[in-house]
């Protein structure tokens, strides 16, 4: 992958968020990392992710030797901001019953999810995985690779594209991604009791949350059968649980 990718803007609805860079390891940007994904699989390397190009990461772009003077002063004259934010990749826009739901790649974080119909593009800048420590979860960057670059990035989250996870993680059966159930009318009796708005997580259960006062947890007690193509959740007796 280029050390220099070209930053690009993305919905902020359609990245997952797949983890967390945590504190510096050894003097070769080597970094801790936290997964919000099932699928430490991922981590492999060329592999390809995203972080949001802020303050923080431009800081850490100017320390880095990875990247060419050129570059540099292009990000300093703000040149990136000034693409065309709505010239997105087409390739990118991601415009059967069930056992497990994986927060997959998971995640689709409760900001994000609580508010998917709210269009934000934001300009990302791809990032690329040089080698992962699966006995102590270190990852090293190729565009990153000194202690202060590590330093920068800490506690910074990095994501990955509708498309990529799909392509990356592969699913078992009866098994879906939270943003493909994000959305899903819920279908009971032939009656509509609404769209799964988000999907939050109490204890060891997955609630799917309708309305502020309608969660129903997904157990066989309630959910029947999830169908993404026909965007439908057919449940029994969930009706009962609207406060």
């Amino acid at each position: 992958m280029n050390i220099e990718a070209f930053p690009r803007f993305y919905d902020k609805e359609k990245m997952i968020a797949v983890g967390s860079f945590g504190k510096s390891v050894g003097l070769k940007g080597g970094m801790k990392v936290f997964l919000l994904s099932d699928f430490e699989e991922i981590l492999t390397k060329g592999a390809r992710f995203y972080i949001e190009l802020n303050e923080i990461i431009e800081s850490a772009i100017l320390q880095s030797l990875k990247f060419s003077n050129d570059f540099k002063i292009k990000l300093q004259n703000k040149e990136f901001y000034n693409l065309d934010s709505k010239n997105l990749d087409s390739k990118n826009e991601d415009s059967t019953n069930v056992d497990s739901i994986h927060a997959d790649s998971i995640h689709a974080d409760s900001k994000s999810s609580k508010n998917h119909n709210i269009l934000e593009k934001i300009l990302y800048l791809p990032i690329s995985v040089k080698s992962f420590n699966e006995s102590n979860n270190t990852i090293i960057l190729n565009e990153f690779s000194s202690k202060n670059d590590s330093e920068s990035l800490r506690n910074v989250t990095f994501f990955s594209t509708m498309e990529d996870t799909r392509k990356n993680c592969k699913l078992g059966k009866n098994e879906f991604f939270y943003f493909d159930i994000i959305g899903l009318d819920v279908v009971e009796n032939g009656k509509i009791l609404g769209q799964v708005q988000y999907i939050e997580q109490i204890a060891n259960t997955h609630y799917f949350v309708l309305g502020k006062d309608f969660l129903i947890p997904y157990i066989d007690r309630y959910v029947l059968s999830i169908d993404v193509e026909k965007k439908q959740i057919q449940t029994r007796d969930a009706a009962f649980l609207k406060m």
